[in-house]
C-alpha cells in the first residue's frame, strides 16, 4: 500500500496544471495533499464521480485500481454524465484469481422439491484448464462438485447445481471454490447462505366434468406453481374418472385433504363432490369456473354470484371495476363469448369485473373460507385471445394470484418482503421490494412503511399501487432478520421476516486491477484509459471554461489505491473574473 501511494505521489508531481484534490472512501474529503495512509474502509467510486460532476468540470481524470466495492456501480452514473473520465490504471493486471461473483437461489423451497442453486463465478489469468466448485450442506454430511472452465482475461461463468430438499427448517450451505496455484486472493473463494426448506405445500384439487380449451390452460398454469401440490381429475364417463395429470383411471379423492378445490365445468346432478360447506368452515378455499349446470342447494347458498344455470353467448364485454392481480381499469379486452346466465348477487360480494353491469369476477368470504367465482365459461379460450390481443398475460398471473387468496398459508400474509438475494457484503446495496394488501386481499396503496434493521427505520416508497421500494447499505458484517412495519390506514401490519448475512468484506490485494471496469467508464463518457506511467503526457481538454482537477486518494486497505483529480486549469481565471 505505502508503495503505491509513493508512485501515485510521484506521477502526479509530473502534473504542470493547476488541480483541486479530493480524496475518498465511502466518503469524500477535501484535502490538500495525498495522505500517506489509507483513508475509510470501502471504496465508492460512483460517489467521487458524482461529487467531481458538480463542480462542472471540462473532465476528469480518475487513477485507480478499479475495485469498486461501496454502493451502486459506477456504470449506473454514466448515463447521466456528460463529462469525459479520462481513467489511469495503477496495479498488475495480469494476476490470477478467480472468486464468487454472486448467488442465485429460491427464497424459499419445499422439503422433497429440487432446488436450483445458481453460482456465479470470475476468473482471470489462467491460460486454461478447469476450476472445481463445491456445495457443501452444513447440516447434513453431503456435498455435491462441478468443474468450469478457466478464463486468461476477466470472464463469468455460471454454474449450476440441483439438489433434493431433504429436510425441512433453515438449512446452511457453503459454497467453496478449490485454490489454484499461484491465486492472488483466497479469501474471496467461499460463501455462505442459509434456505427456509418448508414442511408444506398448497394442496390443490382440480376437478371437471367434462374437459375443455380451460383444462388445457390451467392445468399446466397450476402444475407449473411450485407453491402448489396438484392432482386433478377429470369425469370421462359414469362413475369413471381419469387423472389428468397422470393420465390414468382414478377414483374421487376425499376432498378434505386438500386446501383449495378449483372446480372447471361442472354439472350439479352429476357432482360428487359433497360437503363443501364443511370445507369452507375449516377456512379453506373454492375457485369456481367454465359452466355450472344442473344448479343444487349448495350451489346455490355458496356461489357469490347467483346464476340460473344456463349459458348464454354472443359478444360480452368485460368491464373491470377495481385493481386486482393482473386485472386494471385501464385494460382493453377482447370480447368474452360465452357466459352463465346471472340473476344477482351475493351480500358481501368483492366485485372485481362486471358484464352488461352484472357481476362477472368477484369473491366473498364465506364460512371461514373464501369463494371465488369466474362467471366466464371459456376462459381458457379468452386468455388465448388476450395473449394474442395485446401480448400480455393475464388469466395466468390472475390465477396464481387467486391461489394465494384462497390458501389458507397464503392470505395471512397481507404484508410481503422479498430482497433480490440473502448474501451480501458490507458497502453492497440492498434492494427490497414490499407488498401490501387490504383487508380483502386487495392489493392497498397508501401504506406508510419503514425496514427494520436493527434500530434502523429506512422508509419504503410506494412506486405503483401497494408496492413499494427501498434500499439500504450495510457497513458491518453479521446475520440480520429484517422485516417490515407501518400502518395501512389506521392497521398496524407486519411483515414476514428476511434472514440476511453480510459477510466480511473480501480482501484484495495490490497485484489486483479491474481494468475492465476503468475502460468501461471511460469509454462510456467519451474518454480514454491509459496506464498511470502516462499521466505527465496527458493534456486536458480546454474546450470549456469550467475546468478543475479532483485527486481522490486510497480508502482501504482492500483497495491498494483510488485517487481522483478533477481538472481545474481555469480555476483562478474564474474566481478573478468572479464566476466561482
Amino acid at each position: 500500500m505505502t508503495d503505491y501511494l509513493r508512485i501515485v505521489q510521484d506521477e502526479l508531481a509530473k502534473i504542470k496544471f493547476e488541480y483541486k484534490m479530493l480524496a475518498f472512501s465511502e466518503s469524500i474529503y477535501i484535502l490538500p495533499n495525498l495522505p500517506d495512509t489509507p483513508v475509510g474502509r470501502f471504496t465508492d467510486i460512483n460517489a467521487a464521480i458524482v461529487k467531481a460532476m458538480q463542480y462542472n468540470p471540462s473532465a476528469i481524470i480518475l487513477v485507480s485500481d478499479g475495485n469498486h466495492n461501496y454502493g451502486p456501480s459506477p456504470l449506473t452514473q454514466m448515463k447521466e454524465s456528460k463529462t469525459p473520465i479520462f481513467a489511469f490504471g495503477i496495479g498488475n493486471e495480469s494476476s490470477k484469481d478467480q472468486r464468487i461473483i454472486d448467488l442465485f437461489y429460491p427464497e424459499y423451497v419445499f422439503k422433497n422439491d429440487t432446488i436450483n442453486i445458481e453460482v456465479i463465478i470470475e476468473s482471470r489469468g489462467f491460460s486454461g484448464g478447469n476450476g472445481r466448485v463445491i456445495l457443501k450442506s452444513l447440516n447434513e454430511d453431503f456435498d455435491w462438485r462441478q468443474k468450469y472452465s478457466l478464463s486468461e482475461r476477466a470472464a463469468q461463468t455460471s454454474v449450476n447445481f440441483k439438489i433434493p430438499a431433504f429436510i425441512g427448517g433453515t438449512q446452511h450451505f457453503k459454497i467453496i471454490i478449490e485454490d489454484l496455484p499461484e491465486e492472488t486472493d483466497l479469501q474471496n473463494n467461499q460463501r455462505e447462505f442459509f434456505l427456509d426448506v418448508l414442511e408444506k405445500k398448497t394442496k390443490v384439487f382440480y376437478y371437471t366434468d367434462h374437459l375443455s380449451f380451460n383444462t388445457k390452460f390451467i392445468v399446466p398454469r397450476l402444475k407449473e406453481n411450485s407453491l402448489i401440490d396438484l392432482q386433478a381429475i377429470a369425469r370421462i364417463g359414469p362413475d369413471k374418472f381419469q387423472d389428468i395429470t397422470k393420465n390414468e383411471p382414478t377414483n374421487l379423492p376425499e376432498i378434505s385433504k386438500f386446501d383449495i378445490l378449483v372446480l372447471d365445468n361442472i354439472n350439479g346432478t352429476l357432482f360428487l363432490l359433497t360437503n363443501l360447506n364443511r370445507f369452507l368452515e375449516e377456512g379453506k378455499g373454492i375457485l369456481f369456473l367454465g359452466s355450472i349446470q344442473g344448479m343444487t342447494e349448495e350451489l346455490r347458498e355458496i356461489l357469490p354470484i347467483d346464476i340460473t344455470g344456463k349459458k348464454l353467448e354472443g359478444n360480452f364485454n368485460l368491464k373491470i371495476l377495481r385493481n386486482f392481480s393482473s386485472l386494471s381499469p385501464q385494460d382493453s379486452l377482447p370480447p368474452v363469448h360465452s357466459i352463465n346466465q346471472v340473476i344477482g348477487f351475493k351480500s358481501g360480494l368483492i366485485n372485481i369485473a362486471e358484464i352488461e353491469n352484472l357481476p362477472a369476477i368477484g369473491y366473498r368470504v364465506y364460512k371461514n373460507g373464501i369463494v371465488f367465482q369466474i362467471n366466464v365459461i371459456d376462459i381458457g379460450l379468452w386468455h388465448f385471445t388476450q395473449t394474442g390481443f395485446s401480448n400480455k398475460e393475464t388469466i395466468g398471473i390472475l390465477l396464481d394470484d387467486i391461489i394465494r387468496l384462497l390458501s389458507p398459508w397464503g392470505r395471512k400474509e397481507r404484508l410481503i418482503l422479498k430482497v433480490r438475494q440473502q448474501q451480501y457484503l458490507p458497502g453492497e446495496v440492498l434492494h427490497f421490494r414490499l407488498t401490501s394488501y387490504d383487508k380483502n386481499f386487495l392489493r392497498a396503496s397508501g401504506g406508510d412503511f419503514f425496514l427494520q434493521w436493527g434500530r434502523k427505520r429506512i422508509p419504503f416508497f410506494e412506486i405503483k399501487s401497494g408496492i413499494y421500494e427501498t434500499e439500504y447499505i450495510p457497513e458491518i458484517a453479521g446475520e440480520f432478520d429484517i422485516f417490515a412495519t407501518g400502518n395501512l390506514g389506521e392497521e398496524e401490519l407486519k411483515s414476514n421476516t428476511v434472514r440476511i448475512k453480510i459477510n466480511q468484506t473480501l480482501r484484495e490485494t495490490k497485484a489486483e486491477m479491474n481494468k475492465q471496469l476503468l475502460q468501461e467508464i471511460a469509454e462510456r463518457t467519451g474518454g480514454k484509459y491509459y496506464p498511470l506511467s502516462e499521466i505527465d503526457k496527458f493534456q486536458p481538454p480546454t474546450h470549456r471554461l469550467l475546468h478543475e482537477t479532483k485527486k481522490i486518494s486510497p480508502d482501504i486497505p482492500v483497495s491498494y489505491l483510488l485517487i481522483f483529480i478533477l481538472l481545474a486549469i481555469d480555476w483562478f481565471l474564474r474566481r478573478k473574473e468572479g464566476l466561482i
